[in-house]
Parts: structure tokens; C-alpha cells; sequence
């Protein structure tokens, strides 16, 4: 008995080392008793630094704005959307420590909860106890920034803040997150430049085979996600990192980093504080080419 309570033991230790993916969600957040005042100028300046934002520092300055904004007004969609989107920017981009994405992530998440559950259909049936998979089928093209940035804070989670066992004991979040993305794409198929289509060449990508994995769905959504945005550093950059790296794709990976570098991040049409962090990310990728292949 001893040896098997210590063994148990062991493994919750083991699985508690490689975390988890638990927290408060976001439609439980606070919605009522707002104080006095005026949220536009505070969500606008949260815009303003957030659209000109190229560093940790001017992304937490954005998200300081927004939390002053929905402190006025906790239930105001786009504030919660945008300081959702700078979050998962965070965390992707700026945090290099677990830690520090765990938090951001985390932060990002509740916050595009919060958001969807500013639709009244949405919140009640999260609220009765629906998983929010099913629950996003009352979601519409108005959610749709709150729904792509909440699969991807998920899948970044999932992806940079669990290892090991953890993997196979929250592998229903990436369900979770494939019956969201699987909703907008029939909503809004054409947000954010080319992403979702994006988002589904990773999720087919980052799959095993035995759970759904299909790196020639991942070509072929990577393609898609390409044409119909042909001027997205988005797509270029994750096809490069994630998909040529896999496949050994050297000439791929080269010509597509290259080509992300050659943009003018101001004029591209996905957004300047992504785009900066994909340029970055390229210089980055691209000294390391040789080790990579």
C-alpha cells in the first residue's frame, strides 16, 4: 500500500511539475459594478499604444490602458478583445520564461472568454454548463477576433507551457480549441489575414498522426492561407517556422523568412506590433538555419 501511495504520489508531482492548464474562467470575471467615468479616452489610448507597440514595455503600457478601461466598463467587447490580443502577443512574442507565458496566456484567455460571453447566448449556456466547444455555436461574426485569439493564447499554452504527461491529461483543451476554430471558420473564415486558415495548418501540424495529425491538410491549409492572403507576414512566417522546419524544407524556410524581412511592417496588412515580432522572429530563425537543417 505504501509503494502505491508513494507512487501515486509521484506521478501527481510529475504531472503538477509539467502543469496545467486550469484557471478562473473568463465569463465568471466580474462584469458589474463599474465605476464612474468615461472608458473611451482609456480604451483609445489602449489602441493607440497598442497598434505602435514593438517592445514588452509598450505592450504592457496597452494592457495597463485597457484594464483602466474595463475597470469603467467590464462587459465592453472590443476593449476585452484588443486587451485579449496584446496578452497572446505577450506571451508569444516578449515572455521567454514559463512563467511569464503561463501568465500572459492565461491572461489572454480569460480575457477572450470574457468577451464571448458578452453575447448573452454564449454566456448562458457556458453558465448552465456547456463546454465551451459547444457553447461557441451561439458565437457570431462579432466574436470572431475574441474566438481566433483564444485558440491561439490555447494552442501557445498547450504548446510552450506544458510538457510530458501534462500533454495527454489537458489534450481535451486542443478539442476544445479545434470545435471553436472549427465555428469561426464558418462564421468569419477571412479574420485576421489569412489566419484561419493558418491556425488549422498548425493544428493539423502539431498533431500526431493517431490524433488527427495530416501534414498534407497542413500544406494544403498553409497554401489556402497564402492565397488569400497574399501579403500577410503571418502565414510566410509560421510556414517557415513550423511547417518547413518539420518537413526539411531548407529552401522554403529560407525563401519565406526572406521574404517576411523584405516587408515594410507598417504597410503590411496584418497588424504592426505582430508584425514586428515575426520580423524579429525571422532574423532569429534564419542565423540559426544551418542548426535547424
Amino acid at each position: 500500500m505504501e509503494t502505491q501511495v508513494a507512487r501515486l504520489g509521484g506521478l501527481a508531482l510529475a504531472l503538477a511539475a509539467c502543469g496545467c492548464m486550469s484557471w478562473t474562467p473568463g465569463w465568471r470575471l466580474e462584469t458589474t459594478g463599474a465605476r464612474s467615468g468615461d472608458a473611451a479616452p482609456r480604451r483609445a489610448e489602449g489602441d493607440r499604444l497598442f497598434l505602435k507597440a514593438d517592445s514588452r514595455e509598450s505592450l504592457l503600457a496597452a494592457l495597463e490602458a485597457y484594464r483602466g478601461a474595463l475597470v469603467v466598463d467590464p462587459a465592453d467587447y472590443a476593449t476585452l478583445a484588443r486587451a485579449c490580443e496584446a496578452a497572446t502577443l505577450l506571451g508569444a512574442g516578449y515572455e521567454t520564461g514559463v512563467a511569464g507565458k503561463r501568465r500572459a496566456y492565461r491572461k489572454a484567455i480569460r480575457l477572450c472568454e470574457a468577451a464571448m460571453a458578452t453575447n448573452p447566448d454564449f454566456r448562458a449556456r457556458v453558465v448552465s454548463g456547456q463546454p465551451i466547444g459547444a457553447a461557441a455555436a451561439a458565437l457570431t461574426s462579432r466574436e470572431a477576433d475574441a474566438m481566433f485569439f483564444w485558440v491561439t493564447a490555447v494552442s501557445y499554452y498547450f504548446k510552450e507551457c506544458l510538457w510530458g504527461p501534462a500533454h495527454l491529461l489537458h489534450f481535451r483543451w486542443m478539442l476544445r480549441a479545434r470545435d471553436v476554430l472549427a465555428h469561426l471558420a464558418e462564421v468569419a473564415p477571412e479574420t485576421n489575414h489569412g489566419g484561419v486558415d493558418f491556425t488549422w495548418a498548425i493544428y493539423y501540424l502539431a498533431l500526431p498522426a493517431s490524433a488527427g495529425g495530416d501534414m498534407n491538410a497542413s500544406r494544403a491549409h498553409f497554401a489556402r492561407a497564402a492565397q488569400s492572403a497574399p501579403d500577410s507576414l503571418l502565414v510566410r512566417w509560421g510556414r517557415a517556422k513550423y511547417f518547413a522546419v518539420k518537413t526539411g524544407e531548407r529552401d522554403l524556410f529560407v525563401s519565406d523568412l526572406d521574404w517576411v524581412l523584405a516587408q515594410d511592417p507598417r504597410r503590411a496588412p496584418s497588424p504592426y506590433p505582430w508584425n514586428v515580432y515575426f520580423q524579429r522572429d525571422a532574423r532569429l530563425l534564419l542565423s540559426e538555419t544551418d542548426r535547424r537543417f
